[in-house]
């Protein structure tokens, strides 16, 4: 696996954790909604499950085509099917919570995969949840998902994320490459209001410490 595609690992492990607590069927109809970076990996796991269908929901058009490039189908959230069997929330936004009870589909299985924070999050549970049976459950990577538990630690989960990282379409998750000495001027637009959510590569300057059988020596120096 190339370097730069490595700094997607922590979030992969997160899209493996999520499948693990999803335990997606062949044949089911499945929605993601949050096409960030946790999202779409999630959504490009999906993807690789025969039978499965999945569509990728969000409010930026402009990710249609990353969504398609990565096996999935991309809708607005008005245009969001109904009668889902299994939904990953992942926008980390209540309204997309709220849109997750909407369209499940009966005894619909609903993975909050978002952190919230102190932040509250008001659902509308009076509805349809009980007379549709629905269920959320929440993922946290902290911990490896029950379905694994006891069977995988968390270095063969971490394992299993990088050899799954082996697939160059995942390289569109990747923003332009920033070097290190320049990050100090890159990082305002990188953080700021309107910065696309998407991580980005750092090429690190050779100014480090290597460390050789006749002890440390700076980088210039090497052969």
């Amino acid at each position: 696996m190339p370097d730069h595609r490595a700094v997607l690992a922590a979030n992969m492990e997160t899209a493996v954790n999520i499948l693990w607590d999803a335990r997606p069927l062949v044949g089911e109809r499945v929605l993601v909604i949050g096409a960030g970076v946790v999202g779409l990996l999630a959504a490009a796991l999906l993807a690789r499950i025969p039978g499965l269908d999945p569509v990728v929901c969000d409010l930026d058009p402009g990710r249609a085509a990353l969504v398609a490039a990565l096996g999935a189908r991309f809708c607005r959230p008005d245009d969001a099917p109904e009668g889902r069997d299994l939904i990953i929330h992942a926008s980390a936004d209540p309204a997309g919570l709220r849109l997750a009870l909407a369209r499940a589909g009966f005894e619909g299985r609903i993975i909050e995969a978002s952190w919230y924070g102190d932040r509250e999050a008001a659902l509308p549970l009076g509805e349809g949840f009980h007379a549709r049976r629905l269920s959320i459950l929440s993922s946290q990577v902290g911990q490896v998902a029950p379905a694994m538990r006891g069977r995988r630690s968390h270095a063969e989960r971490l394992a299993l994320a990088l050899a799954l990282l082996e697939d160059a379409r995942l390289d569109a998750l990747l923003g332009p490459p920033v070097r290190f000495e320049d990050l100090p001027g890159a990082l305002p637009a990188l953080l700021g209001a309107g910065a696309p959510p998407l991580p980005r590569r750092h090429l690190y300057i050779e100014c480090g410490i290597d460390v050789q059988p006749d002890g440390l020596r700076p980088h210039h120096d090497r052969p």
